[in-house]
């Protein structure tokens, strides 16, 4: 009797395991906040019925930086971004099991289509492997990806983490080569002199108010990737004690 009571009870968790566990990393648990991995079943099922073998990492993408600036929650600027004049899109980058690349879906107004691009850069691939990040007794409770820039998709990939050591950011500006892991003050701060110490929100004010004079544009002829998210200089924003180095 004892025995079969325990095999019932491997059972229902195998079960279970299959219900709310879906790939690799992901995760359909409606029990905690959804995230860049815990995603909804409906919204992963209809991603990995086309691509089975393959980890799904939800990203939110827009001008999500603006959002920390005005001291929103993550999970705010994850469910509701600020600002309603920029577009913000949702992506899905999609990772086989040799964790190369092979593109990125993106999800606009219900709508889902492929595309070539690569979105971010290997950033986000630390989504499903925060071991490399932290030590061995952090504990991650939630992930959440962004992408800063709805033209620059290269430009400001970065990780949110809800760990049991406090908030972080994992922050890539590729423009200027640099990973940064911030704790969640130490980001604010950096987004703060970022976009209003560096005059970033100047210069797009000036943009806008002279969009036909091209002595003023933000985006280099002929590009298609926004030129100013880099990291502050030193007067503004020292960045060196931050300077990633990932875990062996």
């Amino acid at each position: 009797m004892k025995r079969l009571k325990l095999l019932t009870v491997i059972l229902l968790a195998s079960i279970l395991c299959l219900v709310s566990c879906s790939g690799r990393y992901n995760t359909s648990n409606s029990r905690r906040p959804y995230d860049s991995l815990n995603i909804p079943k409906s919204e992963l099922k209809r991603i990995q019925n086309d691509y089975p073998d393959e980890a799904v990492v939800r990203i939110v993408s827009g001008d999500v930086l603006y959002a920390f600036d005005q001291e929103s929650e993550a999970s705010d600027a994850w469910n509701k971004p600020v600002s309603k004049q920029m577009y913000h899109y949702t992506w899905y980058m999609l990772v086989p099991e040799d964790e190369s690349f092979r593109g990125a879906l993106a999800k606009s107004d219900g709508y889902m289509s492929e595309t070539d691009d690569r979105i971010g850069d290997e950033l986000f691939l630390y989504a499903i492997h925060p071991e490399k990040v932290f030590d061995k007794d952090v504990k991650v409770k939630n992930t959440y990806c962004f992408l800063e820039g709805d033209f620059g998709f290269d430009n400001a990939p970065f990780i949110y983490y809800v760990t049991s050591d406090g908030d972080y950011v994992l922050y890539r500006s590729n423009s200027d080569d640099v990973t940064c892991l911030f704790t969640e003050e130490q980001f604010r701060e950096f987004v703060h002199a970022l976009l209003i110490e560096d005059g970033l929100y100047d210069r797009i004010a000036e943009r806008s108010s002279e969009a036909m004079d091209p002595d003023n544009w933000l985006m280099g002829p002929g590009s298609g990737n926004m030129v100013f998210i880099h990291m502050t200089s030193e007067e503004v924003y020292d960045v060196s004690p931050y300077i990633f180095t990932e875990n062996n």
